[in-house]
């Protein structure tokens, strides 16, 4: 029989604004990760893993690559999604490194598939990357084989951009999609590997928090 990951019972206190806003998160349409009863203990620690939040993981910085300064806060994010994208990338991992991605990956993917949409909402995604930008523009479709990392908030989704260009993806899911909520840190919602998108609509538009124009991409899931 397979034997559950034990949590440690100050788990809570390792995870922002926890104990203070419980009763904040209730009431709010999304339940964090860390208070869903139908997500295993080794998906909750797999998810915070990839938030790298977890004091007794410290963002774990002994990988056999170098991390990219712009992720030395997130590595196991940029480990995880690197791997899931790039197979050279995780070909030159070690043994053990591997068997870490799987096991988080796992995790995270069974965390995923529980999590589904009950209405109709827009999430947000930075986009940084130009040159890739415009490669999928041309193509009209393309497939993220990472984690999809979006937000309720168009704020965040501007923050992961060039704010001399912000360029943010808009994504509207719809009931029964798939799609888990993390928690308020950053409101995001983490969707599906291997998840194929169309381009609907390329517009600009003025954002008043900005003072600036940005420009918004309508994206749509394509179902299988």
């Amino acid at each position: 029989m397979k034997k559950e990951m034990t949590l440690p019972e100050d788990f809570t206190v390792s995870l922002p604004f926890v104990r203070e806003r419980q009763e904040e998160y209730r009431a709010k349409r999304f339940k964090p990760y860390f208070e869903r009863s139908d997500l295993t203990n080794e998906e909750k620690v797999c998810i915070g893993n990839y938030q790298d939040v977890h004091y007794w993981n410290e963002q774990k910085e002994d990988w056999s690559c170098k991390v990219p300064e712009t992720m030395k806060e997130k590595p196991w994010c940029y480990m995880i999604n690197s791997c899931c994208r790039f197979q050279m990338f995780y070909d030159e991992r070690t043994y053990f490194e591997k068997e870490l991605i799987n096991f988080n990956v796992n995790n995270i993917d069974s965390a995923i598939e529980k999590s589904e949409i009950h209405g109709e909402l827009f999430v947000y995604r930075g986009v940084y990357d130009i040159d890739w930008l415009k490669k999928i523009i041309r193509q009209d479709e393309f497939e993220d084989e990472a984690f999809g990392s979006f937000s309720l908030k168009k704020s965040i989704a501007y923050q992961y951009t060039n704010p001399q260009n912000p360029i943010i993806f808009r994504l509207k899911l719809k009931k029964q999609m798939k799609a888990l909520y993390i928690d308020e840190t950053e409101c995001e919602m983490l969707r599906p590997r291997k998840t194929r998108y169309k381009i609907i609509e390329i517009k600009k538009q003025y954002e008043e928090s900005l003072n600036m124009e940005v420009t918004v991409i309508t994206i749509e899931e394509i179902l299988k």
